[in-house]
Parts: C-alpha cells; structure tokens; sequence
C-alpha cells in the first residue's frame, strides 16, 4: 500500500511516526506546501527508509493529482485544514484514489447558522 499524507504539521508528522512502527505499508509520501516541514518531519523519524517529502499546494487539484499519479498512492489522507477538504477530496476523486479525512463532514458551513449546524457534508 503507497500512503499520501497531505500536511506535514503537527497531525502529519505524528501519522509518519505512528506509521514506522508498522508493516502494513510500502511507501508513505508526507507532502506540505513547506519543504522545509516536509523534510523536517521525515528527518525526525528513526527509520526514515519508507518515507518521503514532496511538495504539493493542497489548494491546487492539478498538483494533487498529479503527485497522486506519480506516488502511485492507493489512499490520500487529508492531514490539512478543513479548508482544503473539497480540493483532495476532488484531486482523489479525479485519480480514483481512496480518501480518508478527520473533519469530512465540516466541508461546506451552514448558509445561514454555520457555529449552530452542519453544513453540506462531502460524504
């Protein structure tokens, strides 16, 4: 299984942490818009092996799906801000790739009471 992070703060970096404790996987991309971040949370690991900074804008679908397409990466998880959902989530949808998010359904706030109600959830 080939894993793209999308977020390399505190949440990101803490699932690459998590993750090299494990076997489950064959590459894991941890990609920010910062590259500094990005190879500061890989160069943290003890084993850092399986693990790979990129680079992407998580605002841009064309970027997305293209570092999609070239990690080959079977699943995308959403370590943004819930701002960015809708374009990984459309980036993901346009490579046919698996999604997974922590804040789906706060996607779209509610038109005219968004503190009080859920607004348009994405899935």
């Amino acid at each position: 299984m080939n894993i793209l992070v999308v977020g390399a703060g505190g949440v990101g970096a803490s699932m690459a942490s998590i993750a090299e404790t494990r076997s489950f996987f064959d590459s894991f991309v941890l990609a920010d818009i910062s590259r500094e971040r990005a190879l500061q949370a890989v160069a943290e690991l003890d084993d850092p092996g399986k693990f790979s900074p990129e680079v992407v804008d998580a605002d841009n679908v064309a970027q997305l799906v293209a570092l999609i397409d070239r990690t080959k990466a079977d699943v995308v998880v959403n370590a943004c801000d819930p701002r960015f959902n809708e374009t990984i989530f459309e980036a993901c949808y346009q490579a046919k790739c698996s999604y997974m998010d922590m804040a789906m359904n706060l996607s779209k706030p509610h038109p005219t009471n968004p503190y009080n109600e859920v607004g348009i959830p994405l899935g």
